[in-house]
């Protein structure tokens, strides 16, 4: 299921991996999916920020221009909770994380371990499949959003 969902990537594309804040489903069936995302490797040509390239561990090395947005530490995901308050946080006040300027750095966040959640931050992304576990979200760029019509008033 999740090789039909890349369909809806777009080739070269920068993906964030996150997980549910809070995960549903079985904890062995979690692990499976837990690298599915890394499929856009091979079938969209994507960088995914849960690629295996841990220096000394993995063998995969990141290309400079990507070396931000990758977890170069082995750590959990973060989740729509921690997106949100990084989202709202000041520069200055960010927290030093890969993701903290996710709404900006990424084209999707792939979220594991859902249930056909409602989108948790629908000013900054947009749902493009719920699958079995997992939803993958575009994120909205400022061009993206549609400003609401002010009304004159004569």
């Amino acid at each position: 299921e999740m090789r039909e969902a890349l369909q809806h990537v777009t080739p070269g594309s920068t993906i964030l991996v996150a997980e549910a804040t809070q995960p549903h489903g079985d904890p062995v069936k979690n692990l499976a999916l837990s690298h599915a995302p890394c499929l856009a490797l091979l079938d969209r040509s994507s960088f995914v920020s849960t690629a295996f390239t841990v220096s000394g561990k993995q063998v995969l090395t990141v290309r400079p221009a990507y070396n931000a947005l990758a977890d170069r530490f082995d750590g959990d995901p973060p989740t729509l909770e921690d997106l949100a308050r990084a989202r709202a946080a000041p520069d200055g006040a960010k927290p030093p994380m890969f993701w903290a300027r996710w709404d900006s750095s990424y084209d999707y966040v792939f979220v594991l371990y859902t249930r056909g959640d409602p989108n948790p931050l629908p000013d900054a992304l947009e749902l493009v499949h719920s699958g079995k576990g997992f939803q993958i979200y575009r994120v909205l760029k400022d061009e993206d959003r549609v400003e609401p019509a002010v009304a004159s008033t004569l």
